[in-house]
């Protein structure tokens, strides 16, 4: 059954390797995987975090983005991986960029350290 594909070559292996995206294993003294992009074209660093259920972005970014924010009660909290929460105050759509690829998503505005937590809708458009 196998004998029929020995000595074949496979046409995708000689193709030349795509470029990657730039990311650093280490940012700010915390270890994470972190990859630089923009959200409506404000430059901003993204934490790639395979546990996060949603998109989220750091109070203070949005304050740039006035047009597209969506204030929402504060009265849904969200839990951190550390267990702490954290009060989820809006969210909006916006255009995420990271290297040449743009996409739309919905991001949730909340208090957190880091800039931006990508959460695992991103990382299979990313």
């Amino acid at each position: 059954m196998y004998s029929r594909l020995a000595g074949r070559r496979l046409p995708f292996l000689n193709k030349a390797r795509e470029e990657g995206l730039k990311v650093s294993a280490l940012c700010g003294g915390r270890i994470g995987l972190y990859v630089e992009g923009s959200i409506c074209g404000i430059p901003c660093l993204m934490l790639a975090d395979t546990g996060a259920n949603v998109t989220l972005v750091r109070i203070n970014l949005t304050q740039k983005l006035k047009e597209n924010f969506i204030y929402t009660a504060p009265n849904i909290s969200l839990k951190t991986s550390t267990g702490e929460k954290a009060e989820k105050h809006g969210k909006l759509d916006a255009e995420i960029e990271c290297e040449s690829r743009k996409f739309q998503h919905r991001i949730y505005v909340v208090d957190i350290t880091d800039p931006c937590i990508l959460g695992p809708g991103i990382s299979t458009k990313i």
